[in-house]
């Protein structure tokens, strides 16, 4: 998966809350060289349903399908 843009939020809380999450995530990306796997989304502490989430959102894209 890659990483692709920061959300567009409407609650300011909310949004520095994302805004967060988004850079910490960003980082992660940058330390794999900008691709990252499921299984290591997932020992970040991201659940399915928000790896979903974020695939739905646009903010991450999968680069292929897994076996």
């Amino acid at each position: 998966m890659s990483l692709e843009h920061p959300p567009i939020i409407k609650n300011a809380d909310f949004e520095v809350r994302c805004l967060a999450v988004y850079e910490n995530l960003k980082a992660e990306f940058k330390k794999c060289g900008g691709l990252m796997r499921t299984a290591e989304l997932r020992q970040l502490g991201f659940h399915s349903r928000k790896i979903t989430r974020l695939l739905e959102q646009g903010i991450l894209s999968k680069v292929k399908t897994g076996v």
